[in-house]
């Protein structure tokens, strides 16, 4: 038999499986992402009685639940106020079963495995097909458009998603970004909207370092350069806007336990010298818990911490290296994972392995590796960062620094809620403060120095979020709804960021899209007193309480 007649039907079932998989797909509502919002979103059209496809850009469906947040934040203030409802409290009340089937009350704290176990059962029970591994082209044209509205968007293998409406499930708005809708990203200032913390915070006070640390290569030589991780710039002028955004890390479960232990070795091109700032900032008698070691952090009888997170003046928040992630490009943003994922290993390396490091801090480190049954198609590390803020929508209401600070009372009395007035379309509540971690760490008066965080837990007030908040200008696109890359401030933003809040917009956007379908009319025209009446029908909680 001819050589090349016997290969081509030796490869015939394999060139027939890849044709025979469909390279177009319709939907009435098309749900693009990964992200908590983009789960709960698929969810309520599917509850509404609507066609709904899920396309995920990546293999794992959940965001950063399913990446290492395992530890997620709700204000233990909220008491009768608790504003987590709806699809929300349904995710957490399962993660709660999935431990304990007699569980009555929601659970926050659980492993990435099983937050995905739940997600995926969940979206299964739901009949929600899904597409995974489907990431939007970056080629110009990738998003067909006709009349102000989206009729489909090419994916990078080739795959054309066609829909009625669409939602941008995604943290970074790709979806919005490529449909030419009016976005930011980085921080506007504080003239732009009127707000105090909107840009460069001069100064900073959280996030700070309590100890003196020279930034030099050659101790208090400028001419030298900087070493690894600080930006050779001054802090600058209070209220100025940039292109900076909060550091980003990873949320990273370890475990003690030698049997589900990855060790932690040197990365490649691992160098000592790449870890100076750390080794000056011990050596100065600087210190915090996240150096100490994790074992502070976990009472887990199997020595298992399910979210080391970074939120300390010298941790693995790498603030300044991410800036350019937002509106990066899909290689650009590679790279800076990369760059994390390497420099985070060799940082634990370091300290577990460093002389110059106590011994006592080098002994807990060198305890901690990865955790085996976690990202197992990822050698145990989480496949993506957690991204604290990317791109944000330009919209008709723009969530600001204003929604969320609370309000003197006339009387003088004090009260934790006070919030600004109501608005008219409020599908979900914030219920958080404005949360900035550090964007840059510079230099001041000649030493290091953290430029960016404020974190403000007392004068705040929970809001509701506006459905004008998640859908495009008119102008812009007439069949978008955006729930996780909303429109909002930098400051604002800050306030709405939780995974939670995230997963409360997205069964309002579901909602919404599925009125929209049902009138044929413009995401914006949706009627709100019926998505009002469908959203507290579903468990939708809309506004805060308020105190008397």
């Amino acid at each position: 038999m001819n050589r090349h007649l016997l290969l081509s039907l030796l490869l015939a079932p394999t060139l027939l499986a890849a044709s025979a998989e469909p390279k177009e797909h319709t939907a009435e509502i098309v749900v693009y992402g990964d992200s908590p919002s983009a789960i709960t979103a698929a969810i309520e059209v599917a509850e509404s009685r609507r066609s709904v496809l899920l396309v995920s850009p990546v293999q794992h469906l959940g965001g950063i639940t399913v990446e290492g947040l395992g530890s997620q934040d709700v204000d233990k203030r909220a008491g009768n106020g608790q504003p987590i409802g709806g699809l929300a409290k349904e995710f957490f009340m399962r993660i709660a079963r999935a431990y304990d089937p007699k569980a009555k009350e929601p659970k926050y704290k659980f492993r990435s495995s099983m937050a995905e176990q739940v997600i995926d059962q969940w979206l299964q029970e739901m009949k929600v097909p899904v597409l995974r591994g489907k990431r939007i082209s970056e080629a110009e044209g990738a998003v067909t458009q006709e009349g102000g509205r989206i009729t489909s968007f090419l994916c990078e293998d080739g795959t054309r998603i066609h829909g009625k409406v669409f939602i941008d499930g995604t943290v970074e708005g790709d979806l919005m970004a490529f449909s030419g809708v009016s976005y930011t990203w980085g921080r506007e200032g504080n003239a732009k909207y009127g707000e105090t913390v909107g840009g460069v915070i001069n100064p900073t006070l959280e996030q700070q370092f309590q100890v003196k640390v020279d930034p030099y290569k050659v101790p208090g030589d400028p001419a030298s350069g900087t070493i690894v991780g600080v930006q050779n710039e001054e802090v600058g002028i209070h209220g100025t806007g940039d292109k900076s955004c909060m550091g980003f890390c990873f949320r990273l479960p370890l475990t003690k336990d030698p049997e589900n232990k990855i060790p932690i070795l040197a990365p490649e091109r691992y160098q000592a010298s790449d870890y100076e700032i750390y080794r000056r900032f011990i050596a100065a008698g600087g210190m915090n818990d996240w150096l100490d070691g994790p074992g502070s952090r976990t009472t887990d009888p199997k020595k298992r911490l399910i979210d080391l997170g970074s939120w300390h003046e010298l941790s693995a928040n790498f603030y300044g290296r991410n800036h350019g992630y937002p509106n990066g490009s899909y290689s650009e943003r590679k790279a800076i994972y990369d760059e994390h994922r390497r420099y985070t290993q060799g940082l634990i390396y370091f300290l577990s392995n460093d002389p110059s490091v106590p011994d006592k801090i080098r002994q807990e480190w060198s305890q901690w590796g990865l955790c085996a049954d976690e990202f197992t198609d990822n050698g145990g590390w989480p496949r993506m960062l957690y991204l604290r803020s990317s791109r944000r929508m330009i919209s008709d209401y723009i969530i600001t620094e204003a929604d969320v600070l609370e309000r003197p009372r006339e009387n003088g009395m004090g009260g934790f809620l006070n919030p600004a007035p109501p608005v008219s379309d409020p599908i979900g509540i914030s219920w958080w403060f404005v949360d900035l971690h550090a964007a840059r760490t510079v230099i001041k008066d000649g030493h290091v120095y953290n430029e960016g965080a404020f974190i403000n837990y007392k004068n705040y007030a929970p809001f509701g979020i506006p459905y004008r908040a998640i859908v495009p200008k008119r102008s812009e696109c007439t069949n978008l709804i955006v729930p996780s890359a909303l429109s909002a401030s930098y400051a604002g933003y800050g306030a709405v960021r939780l995974e939670w809040t995230f997963m409360v917009l997205g069964q309002s956007a579901g909602a919404a899209a599925a009125l929209a379908v049902e009138k044929a009319c413009a995401v914006q025209d949706v009627p709100y007193a019926e998505l009002k009446e469908n959203l507290l029908a579903r468990g939708q909680k809309l506004e805060p309480l308020t105190a008397e």
